[in-house]
């Protein structure tokens, strides 16, 4: 499983403990469907694209698998988006690295 960890900017407190560190997985169909079934048809590209980050999220800080949800993330604040951006954007970027055919010698 192809995983990237990141940090958030500024994170989210949950009784008394600051949550910055996560790390994603990389995205799989079900995952977009699960975004577009849980964000709404009508979800901003924005929207999407986050609660796809919440389906990613293999841990955020020690909260649990079920607190990450879409609608968690979309509380962090506006600063911490860019790190999940830029994390989902490695992994694909990792991904497509992974399938390209070897070249000849």
């Amino acid at each position: 499983m192809i995983t990237v960890k990141g940090q958030l900017v500024c994170g989210i407190e949950r009784e008394g403990v600051q949550h910055r560190d996560f790390e994603l997985r990389a995205a799989t169909i079900a995952d977009a469907i699960a975004s577009i079934e849980k964000a709404g048809p009508n979800a901003s590209h924005l929207k999407l694209r986050i609660y796809k980050a919440a389906e990613q999220m293999v841990s955020l800080g020690s909260l649990s698998k079920d607190e990450i949800t879409g609608e968690f993330l979309l509380s962090l604040p506006e600063d911490d988006v860019e790190p999940i951006y830029n994390a989902q954007d490695e992994l694909e970027k990792k991904r497509k690295g992974l399938s390209k055919p070897s070249s000849p010698t």
